[in-house]
């Protein structure tokens, strides 16, 4: 890796802006961990083009433990995280106002 070069995590890496996000940072040559609960189309393609610099981790962010799995499959693949994208997103079908 670059000196240069920051570790990213991205959660809802999936979506319009967490893509986006991730897209830019892999053309600057930064290496990226996206978080998916779904797999993605879009994000296969980056993967065959940046290889070795996007890893791909499944996880959904309503499930404690999945969570909990993600986070230590990263922890075993680097040692630090350089910036922290919280991108993903929860949405509730109905709120009570009560």
């Amino acid at each position: 890796m670059e000196h240069n070069s920051k570790i990213i995590a991205i959660t809802g890496a999936g979506r319009v802006l967490g893509y986006s996000l991730t897209e830019q940072f892999l053309k600057k040559e930064h290496m990226v961990f996206v978080f998916l609960r779904a797999e993605n189309p879009n994000i296969i393609k980056l993967k065959e083009e940046y290889k070795d610099k996007i890893i791909i981790l499944k996880m959904d962010v309503t499930k404690e433990l999945e969570i909990k799995k993600a986070f230590k499959q990263l922890s075993s693949m680097s040692e630090n995280i350089d910036i922290l994208i919280n991108n993903a997103a929860v949405h509730l079908e109905s709120l009570d106002r009560n």
